[in-house]
């Protein structure tokens, strides 16, 4: 569903997991027209609601711009389509919007990770996993919140293997 709204937006799709120089490009042309290009430092979506930290490259290429950077939280968007979900789900997010930055009178890094933090209400932010197959969710799961060690997940329950923590989805 996000693909297909997307294609149907002025999204510049990127690269996930390495640096994506023809959508730097695209971003750079879209400014130079005039057009408001919006940014999800952080990459993507964390598993559990935390707030990441932005990826260097992003942050990088904010700071080189000769543009303002204005900063834009999400609250309570982990439900609404969090990792592992075949659907969007309905539920309320606030949007937040901050004054614009200038990544050019501190360290840019924490200027944007500042900036962010002071827009969401919560962090982390409640992650509601009710309906959520069970199976996929262990795909995402990458390491065990109690023990942080990269864990295999039982597919009838949350429950790490290596130190026993488990979770209701709910």
């Amino acid at each position: 569903l996000s693909r297909w709204f997307m294609s149907r937006t002025s999204a510049i799709p990127l690269g996930r997991y390495r640096h994506d120089f023809a959508a730097t490009r695209e971003i750079l042309r879209s400014l130079q027209e005039g057009e408001l290009v919006g940014m999800f430092p952080e990459g993507e979506r964390s598993t559990l609601g935390r707030l990441q930290a932005p990826l260097p490259a992003a942050v990088k290429l904010l700071a080189r711009l000769p543009y303002p950077v204005v900063p834009v939280g999400l609250s309570a968007s982990s439900p609404v389509g969090p990792r592992g979900a075949d659907r969007i789900r309905r539920r309320p997010v606030r949007v937040r919007i901050g004054p614009p930055i200038d990544l050019a009178l501190s360290d840019p890094m924490q200027g944007v990770a500042a900036a962010l933090r002071e827009l969401v209400e919560t962090d982390p932010q409640p992650v509601h996993l009710e309906g959520l197959p069970l199976d996929r969710l262990a795909r995402v799961l990458w390491a065990c919140p109690r023990c942080q060690e990269e864990a295999s997940w039982s597919a009838e329950r949350l429950r790490c293997d290596l130190c026993n923590a488990s979770w209701d989805p709910s």
